[in-house]
């Protein structure tokens, strides 16, 4: 967080990026590590040579491999992302354009986004917060007390949504007083 001119307050993803990018980093060396010595014969899979685990084994390793290289890609690309507020409105650095539904779960938009959002206050018709537990609809989750993506519709109804999970918890604190300050509920 670092406070600019005019009482803008400016948040960046770049510490929760590094941090996931070590860790996916960690975990695709692991996973191609286990992929590796399966193939070679070095790591015994389950311990059963039945061709139907082996066969399950590999595709869940495949998929595990694909799945955390998506999500380093996104960490590398949200090293730029940044979030300013201020009492003139609200610039999103990195944000994803919903006014179009997407239903690809593989689109672009996802992974990399280069959109950059200026919005005034009074542009801005309502912001809601999505916790954890509604984005992957585990109620386990529910006892975190994060906000992992902000959903801002306009009053010409464009829909942008931030993903907030790699970024300083006081974020939410800091839109949720310029929203209930705007009546932006």
């Amino acid at each position: 967080m670092k406070k600019g001119s005019k009482g803008e307050v400016v948040f960046t993803a770049k510490g929760g990026a590094w941090f996931m990018i070590v860790v996916c980093a960690i975990g695709l060396v692991s996973v191609g590590w286990i992929i590796v010595g399966a193939i070679t014969g070095c790591v015994e899979i389950i311990g059963v040579e039945v061709l139907f685990w082996e066969v399950l084994f590999y595709l869940l390793m495949i998929y595990s491999f694909v799945w955390v290289g998506c999500l380093l890609l996104h960490s590398i690309n949200m090293l730029k992302a940044k979030i300013t507020i201020g009492p003139d409105g609200l610039v999103l650095d990195g944000a994803i354009d919903r006014t179009k539904r997407l239903w690809n779960p593989f689109h672009r938009s996802y992974i990399k986004s280069d959109l950059v959002v200026e919005l005034p206050w009074r542009d801005i018709q309502h912001i809601e917060f999505a916790g954890p537990e509604s984005v992957v609809g585990n109620w386990a989750l529910a006892v975190i007390p994060f906000n992992s993506r902000v959903l801002i519709e306009t009053k010409e109804h464009q829909r942008y949504v931030m993903n907030l999970s790699l970024f300083d918890m006081r974020v939410a604190k800091e839109i949720d007083k310029y929203r209930y300050k705007h009546n932006l509920l």
